[in-house]
């Protein structure tokens, strides 16, 4: 649908371009803006929510502008129509859909009034205010994006800001000033990857178009030196040249090569076996591909716009945590986030201090889903884990005393002590919020070797929380890493306070980029790309977005 409208405006456009020379500008007059001033008044009061069979979804901003201009029309010059009509054919370029914004519709009506040279007021004025609506959902999409975040995810707290303190005046100084191209280029998201991602979108429609995908057929798990029918598919999904001998079945090292690299772009254990999940993810095409990386974009809107100029920045799908300065990552580390069952949020808060050899109480949720069931089992459980039980007024308590099949809720404190063995490790950082969640250290080395990190209750593991600690308390000469690790060789849990509060944003891309800037498919774990497709993809609702302050 997308690709068949551009094509369509891009025929359109060309062939008016033959037309405008001739056609003079739309003529002011008492009659078109008393057609304007009927559209508005339905408008504002609820008598239609269309134009000649077009719904307006900017009806507070077109009332502002046209009572401002006295109903008088804006879109009086061919060359200002022309501009837009080819800004939204470029919004595809950013996995947006041009009839978002009217853009047939508006074609097909400019279209015959130039070729008709049509002077009817209520024909003018229902095209002047259309295209009134088409900048206006257009320029929403490209600082807002399409979809509103908390449509998908109730918990969703990252502010945004208004780019214009007065958007109809800003709206009426574009057009008027012919500079209708460069106000649309200030409202497109300009990020290094942000452009990225325009590029891969761009390169994986081609290859949507050009490419024959070939499907791989499932069957026993692949291992380098088998032969298995397969292998000449497989080959050919990979971009391999044929082998004609008899060894053109066999599973050889270079295909083997091919798999793990394969494996390495996509989320996947890199061992160059060829089993369920590595077929799986063979198989998607790349138009899926390209939805995906829409998706990506529409993310991308979200939260790129506004940034701080130093925070920490947790990709959940990609595993990884960033530390980035001045839109540069000057630091990063493998992660490891919450289960399926127990997803990591999506937030943004601010982290205000680090804890060295800290003690971990065991968050309620944890407690009712972990430790009551076996509490339940066995009353001397937490005293074997090394666990401490706390009443509400902070005295101990046995745990044999308790009747823990009667208990309901978290009456207690359960907390674990500091020592190698406790579950945040040598070092929490925190930015305390409702879901308990932050960063920290951990005993379970072993778990940052695996591709596939969603393992944890909800919290982020970081594998190099000593580098990142020394970082964050960088510009406290009192602090570098000598000290730090004496306070860790201490056992001792101490409190230390940043130097300043550092936002933090946990975030979840399925796309990304390697340093070589090859595109990156991660594994969607939490199932969250398909329900953002699917709004990417149905008509457009637009919703205020969260205008909270950024802390900047």
């Amino acid at each position: 649908m997308q690709q068949a409208a551009v094509r369509l405006i891009s025929a359109v456009i060309l062939s008016l371009c033959f037309l405008v020379p001739a056609t003079s500008a739309i003529a002011a007059s008492s009659e078109i803006a008393g057609a304007i001033r009927a559209n508005v008044e339905a408008l504002v009061q609820g008598t239609s929510s269309d134009i000649d069979g077009v719904p307006v979804a900017a009806v507070n901003l077109i009332a502002t502008i046209y009572e401002r201009r006295e109903f008088q029309p804006l879109w009086t010059k061919p060359s200002d129509i022309t501009a837009l009509l080819v800004a939204m054919e470029a919004s595809a370029d950013e996995g947006l859909e041009p009839d978002d914004f009217h853009a047939t519709q508006l074609l097909w009506k400019w279209s015959d009034l130039q070729k008709t040279h049509s002077t009817n007021p209520e024909d003018l004025a229902d095209l002047d205010v259309l295209l009134t609506d088409g900048l206006a959902r257009l320029g929403y999409q490209l600082v807002w994006g399409k979809v509103n975040p908390e449509r998908l995810d109730a918990d969703w707290n990252f502010g945004r800001k208004m780019p214009f303190e007065d958007p109809a005046s800003a709206v009426v100084e574009a057009v008027e000033s012919g500079e209708l191209s460069e106000f649309v280029d200030r409202l497109r998201l300009n990020d290094p990857l942000y452009n990225q991602l325009k590029a891969a979108l761009r390169d994986y429609r081609e290859i949507a178009l050009s490419v024959e995908w070939p499907g791989i057929p499932s069957g026993k798990l692949l291992k380098p030196g088998m032969a298995d029918a397969r292998v000449p598919v497989l080959r050919e999904r990979l971009g391999l040249p044929a082998v004609q001998d008899e060894q053109s079945d066999v599973y050889d090292p270079a295909l083997v090569a091919a798999v793990e690299a394969f494996q390495g772009r996509h989320g996947l254990e890199t061992d160059g076996l060829v089993g369920n999940g590595t077929v799986a993810t063979l198989n998607i095409t790349p138009a899926q591909r390209v939805e995906q990386i829409r998706a990506t974009l529409e993310r991308a809107r979200w939260v790129l716009r506004d940034l701080p100029r130093e925070f920490v920045v947790v990709n959940i799908a990609g595993f990884r945590t960033y530390l980035v300065s001045e839109r540069k990552v000057v630091w990063e580390t493998p992660s490891i986030v919450g289960r399926p069952y127990r997803e990591t949020p999506i937030f943004r808060d601010e982290m205000s201090y680090l804890v060295l050899n800290p003690t971990w109480t065991i968050p309620p949720g944890i407690f009712a889903k972990d430790i009551l069931p076996r509490l339940r089992k066995d009353s001397s459980y937490l005293s074997k884990k090394g666990y401490q039980l706390f009443a509400s007024d902070g005295s101990p308590v046995d745990p044999r005393t308790v009747d823990w099949q009667a208990v309901r809720g978290m009456p207690y404190r359960v907390v674990q002590g500091p020592g190698p063995e406790n579950a945040l490790g040598r070092v929490k950082f925190m930015f305390p919020n409702k879901y308990f969640v932050y960063l920290h250290d951990t005993p379970s080395r072993g778990l940052f070797s695996r591709a596939e990190r969603a393992l944890s209750s909800g919290c982020i593991r970081i594998e190099n929380p000593l580098d990142l600690a020394e970082r964050l308390l960088a510009p406290d000469p009192k602090w570098d890493r000598s000290r730090i690790e004496k306070v860790i060789a201490s056992a001792k849990t101490e409190t230390v306070h940043l130097p300043r509060k550092l936002p933090v944003l946990l975030l979840y891309w399925t796309v990304d980029f390697g340093e070589d800037g090859a595109v990156i498919f991660y594994q969607d774990v939490y199932d969250r790309d398909p329900p953002l497709i699917e709004a990417l993809n149905s008509p457009f609702v637009p919703e205020a977005p969260v205008q909270a302050a950024v802390t900047q």
